[in-house]
């Protein structure tokens, strides 16, 4: 079978040759894109990481608040702690 060969209009040679390059440099930013979300992901993990970390902290901390303030509780009923003050407030029967 023998080829022939035929010139083109270049119109349509200068249409294929843009598109080609649209098409390609859409290519290289798909790659960079998918390179950013594989980063974001990764620091988007560290940052759940860090998350669980501190609500690990805070629970440990309330727990050990709501423990004092239980004790608390037993020595002076219905008392309120001020911070600030350092005291406990309470009522007592006259």
């Amino acid at each position: 079978m023998a080829q022939k060969e035929e010139k083109l209009d270049e119109k349509i040679v200068e249409v294929l040759r843009e598109n080609q390059q649209k098409a390609n440099n859409a290519i290289v930013s798909l790659g960079e894109v998918s390179i950013r979300i594989r980063d974001l992901e990764k620091e988007l993990e560290r940052v759940e990481e860090i998350e669980q970390n501190l609500l690990k902290e805070y629970d440990q901390s309330t727990g050990t608040i709501n423990a004092e303030l239980q004790n608390l509780q037993k020595t002076y009923p219905s008392g309120e702690v001020d911070l600030q003050r350092g005291v406990v407030i309470y009522n007592v029967e006259e």
